[in-house]
């Protein structure tokens, strides 16, 4: 082996471990550093009635979702459950 085919080799082996080091920062930013991240939602919410009919009321609900943080999150149109609504007191049915 001659002179300069052991320089190719040195400079060859040299780019192969910059090569690598490069990977793997790319990969460490790219796929660990954003798997980190959850989404920071903050719900905002508006709540009007009526009454319709002797014993009923219709309930308007209007929520906002807003994203604080890198993470996607994508909906468009989404149905609520209420849960735990409490009946009229007498006092109201009264009134």
């Amino acid at each position: 082996m001659n002179k300069a085919e052991g320089l190719v080799a040195v400079a060859q082996g040299f780019a192969t471990v910059v090569a690598i080091a490069l990977a793997g920062i790319f990969a460490v930013q790219k796929f660990s550093v954003f798997r980190t991240f959850y989404p920071h939602l903050t719900v905002s919410h508006e709540i009007s009635h009526r009454p319709v009919g002797n014993s009923y009321v219709h309930l308007s609900v209007t929520s906002v979702l807003h994203n604080g943080s890198n993470v996607k999150v994508d909906m468009r149109e989404a149905f609520f459950w209420l849960l735990q609504i409490a009946p009229v007191s007498d006092e109201d049915v009264e009134a």
